[in-house]
């Protein structure tokens, strides 16, 4: 006792730190990192399976060789004439408020010539080499295909290799179907937040016995996707006592304030919830299923349309390395301004087996995509296979995964144990798509909830908290956490 009397505030808060391990989990990224870290590391949430069996493996080289990805899957999925028609409407009705010009006739037709000239000059440049992940490790002097492959690596792997990508966590929810089952995605999970604690943080399961672990859960999760985070965290990875903090909760802690409203921008889902005194509002929970990867292909969409993005195949629905390319461009240059905010931008395609692609365009338009969280139409959110559960929270012990099916929540459900097995998943060039959203496709969204913007939903959360007083409270704490846009 003496010992921590003599210590500095600082010290003391580092040291008390260094024994506790915070795990926050995401739709696409993981969050993890002891508490007296500066910042926690970032891995992405995904796994790759190598399939065993060969007939899934020629079937996928010949996949390939067809060319198995195609664009028509996600434009002509689900977005209706109707839905298409109410997005152009917003198109202009947002270039207007914003200032932007229509181009004239004259102006497109150069431009068309212009881009025509890029792809014919440009196209296949020697020299640049994409990181594709090596899939084979190299042990007592043989190589040998490694059986699962984690994090940035895992989106990295060609789609001609034997492997499978599994997105356990999507739209906020366990990603479970009827081919991708509940008990596959809490294996999946344990089996990359141990790859990550073990490669990235260098503890290994006997040190994690000495240590204790904080769950940094979203407000999408409902008590049994909780329940099995606890049951992974203490019984798989081996820590000798967990806590479940909302991030709503962490984050006015984590600011010094104990009430406000906290507007949380991921992924894939914005949550709005408010804080009062320490303690989240349960009325005031808005869960709104759009985030940064429909911005994402809410730009893709609207440079095509603007006829400035190349002619070259772009599906980042079935192909995370497309995916990566927007994200960065997305990162790199949207932004929310008035006028036209354009760019001259470096696009590298990469196809493995093949030299890159590399494109110098101008893109313009850049910050109207971004606009798409107060005017959701913009993002077309619904060319998403929707999660096969409701969105709303519940606290009886019976928790409802699919239609019509029923589990305790006192164990570990095996009713989708008929579904695909590891060795009979869909290869690369599929499996990212169904992984990624689910086979399952039940009813959709309300068209009701998909339309609320994030203005709208933040006022709605506030009026949701009751008195006057807390309102006027709320109102003037607003902080915003953007973990992925």
């Amino acid at each position: 006792m003496d010992y921590y009397k003599l210590m500095v505030p600082s010290q003391l808060i580092a040291e008390r730190g260094s024994d506790v391990v915070v795990i926050n989990p995401g739709s696409r990224n993981l969050r993890l990192g002891l508490a007296s870290s500066q910042s926690p590391i970032v891995v992405p949430h995904f796994i790759a399976w190598r399939m065993k069996s060969v007939a899934a493996e020629e079937d996928n080289e010949e996949r390939i060789v067809k060319g198995a990805i195609r664009e028509e899957k996600f434009v002509k999925g689900s977005t209706n004439g109707a839905r298409k028609g109410e997005r152009e409407e917003c198109l202009q009705q947002v270039e207007m408020e914003i200032g932007v010009q229509p181009p004239s006739k004259e102006e497109g037709r150069n431009w068309q010539k212009k881009l025509d000239a890029l792809e014919t000059s440009n196209a296949y440049i020697k020299g640049k080499q994409f990181g594709w992940t090596d899939v084979n490790i190299e042990e007592d002097g043989t190589k040998s295909a490694r059986k699962f492959i984690c994090g940035a690596e895992a989106l990295k792997v060609p789609a001609s290799k034997p492997y499978c990508l599994h997105r356990p966590i999507l739209r906020g929810r366990f990603n479970a179907s009827e081919q991708y089952s509940f008990q596959q995605v809490c294996d999946d999970l344990s089996t990359i937040w141990d790859w990550a604690l073990t490669q990235k943080l260098g503890l290994d399961a006997k040190q994690r016995e000495q240590l204790s672990a904080v769950l940094v859960v979203p407000e999408t999760f409902d008590g049994r996707e909780i329940k099995e985070l606890l049951t992974i965290t203490l019984r798989d990875l081996q820590f000798s006592c967990a806590v479940v903090h909302q991030e709503s909760v962490a984050v006015t802690f984590g600011t010094g304030a104990s009430s406000g409203c906290v507007v949380n921008i991921g992924a894939q889902v914005t949550s709005v919830i408010c804080v009062e005194e320490g303690v989240a509002l349960p009325s005031t929970r808005v869960i709104l299923p759009y985030g940064g990867e429909d911005i994402s292909r809410c730009l893709l969409w609207l440079q095509r349309k603007l006829k400035a993005w190349p002619h070259v195949e772009c599906d980042p629905l079935s192909n995370p390395v497309d995916l990566l390319l927007l994200e960065e461009v997305k990162e790199k240059y949207c932004c929310i301004e008035d006028g036209d905010h354009r760019a001259c931008v470096e696009l590298e395609f990469h196809s493995y087996g093949c030299p890159s692609q590399i494109y110098k365009v101008v893109l313009s338009e850049l910050n109207v995509p971004p606009l798409g969280l107060f005017l959701p139409v913009l993002l077309a959110s619904d060319e998403y296979a929707p999660l096969p559960r409701p969105w709303y929270h519940t606290d009886s012990e019976e928790i409802i995964l699919d239609e019509g099916t029923h589990v305790d929540a006192g164990r570990r459900p095996d009713m989708y144990e008929t579904g695909l097995s590891f060795g009979s998943h869909v290869p690369m060039s599929d499996s990212f798509e169904h992984s990624f959203y689910g086979i399952a496709r039940p009813s959709r969204i309300k068209t009701e909830e998909r339309s609320i913007g994030l203005a709208e939903a933040v006022v709605n959360s506030i009026l949701a908290s009751g008195r006057i007083d807390i309102q006027k409270k709320l109102f003037s704490s607003i902080q915003l956490v953007v973990v992925q846009w």
